[in-house]
């Protein structure tokens, strides 16, 4: 079983398009999509020109309209505390419409955004964990 295959658990997953583009602007670049599990407040992002990196964009304490966009890697030290290493590698915050998630990462200076909206698939918004 893949690493994509076992993101995708037994529970149901909605799915959101990252995009280039300005907000309201009616022509977008579609530049990758996130996830995220029907009981989690995270998502996964994957963006195209990254095919092998996940992005996980996670609330920040104590605020709802705040997130960090952070990297994570497998703890190889030898007895480790914890079983991943989470790198920071940029924020986000929501869009005044509240519909969007504005993302900035360190080192790129064009804004990302993504729908909170989730996508539809025909009448269902969820992804099956048998899809992969």
């Amino acid at each position: 079983m893949n690493e994509f295959t076992k993101l995708l658990d037994a529970k149901p997953y909605y799915k959101f398009q990252a995009f280039l583009g300005e907000q309201g602007q009616k022509t977008k670049r579609n530049v990758g999509i996130a996830f995220m599990k029907d009981d989690n407040s995270s998502y996964c992002l994957r963006l195209w020109s990254f095919v092998n990196e996940r992005f996980y964009v996670v609330p920040k304490r104590g605020s709802s309209n705040e997130f960090l966009i952070m990297t994570r890697e497998a703890n190889r030290l030898p007895n480790p505390k914890t079983q991943y290493l989470w790198n920071v590698v940029g924020n986000a915050s929501t869009t005044e419409d509240k519909l969007h998630l504005a993302i900035k990462f360190d080192l790129f200076e064009k804004i990302i955004f993504m729908n909170l909206i989730p996508e539809t698939s025909g009448t269902d918004n969820q992804i099956k964990s048998n899809v992969a």
